[in-house]
């Protein structure tokens, strides 16, 4: 991946020359399908596409406007959002943080699935002024935390849901 880090760099500086800010902004993760050698090839059970590149992704409305793809150590990581929020959501930290100070300064709200999803990034999020909403994993839960177990959650009908609001400021 060296070799195209200088395209990757470029890239991504494009996109966020051409970034217009819009308040909900989608951070996911997909596969890039992959058979051949390469030592970022990630196998992951139970995904569609199983083996390939896996790349954090931030698509607002359709159009592609961040990306980074996995490689097991980022080249741009910040260690301390590896520490505090885990290394799945410093790839969405990183992002922020190539924000120009004027785009900063607005009010986003960010949606996630589990993968990023802890009570220490909503928090940090919540401090920074942003809006966040994702679903989140029983192991990401504080023990305080009052949700209904996973398997109990398997016995109720299709659509059901919970939430919880932290008053933590």
């Amino acid at each position: 991946m060296w070799k195209l880090r200088p395209l990757v760099n470029k890239i991504k500086a494009n996109f966020m020359k051409h970034f217009v800010p819009e308040q909900n902004l989608s951070f996911d993760e997909t596969m890039v399908k992959y058979y051949g050698q390469h030592s970022c090839k990630q196998f992951i059970r139970g995904n569609p596409i199983r083996l390939g590149y896996k790349m954090s992704l931030c698509i607002p409305d359709g159009y592609l406007k961040h990306f980074e793809v996995y490689q097991g150590k980022a080249p741009n990581a910040n260690p301390l959002y590896e520490q505090h929020f885990e290394k799945c959501a410093a790839p969405l930290l990183t992002f922020i943080d190539e924000f120009t100070d004027e785009k900063k300064k607005m009010p986003y709200h960010f949606f996630f699935d589990n993968l990023f999803t802890s009570l220490n990034l909503l928090n940090y999020f919540r401090r920074q002024g942003y809006g966040a909403t994702g679903t989140v994993r029983e192991n990401h839960l504080q023990k305080c935390q009052k949700l209904t177990s996973n398997k109990m959650l398997k016995k109720k009908s299709i659509g059901y849901y919970e939430s919880a609001i932290s008053k933590e400021k």
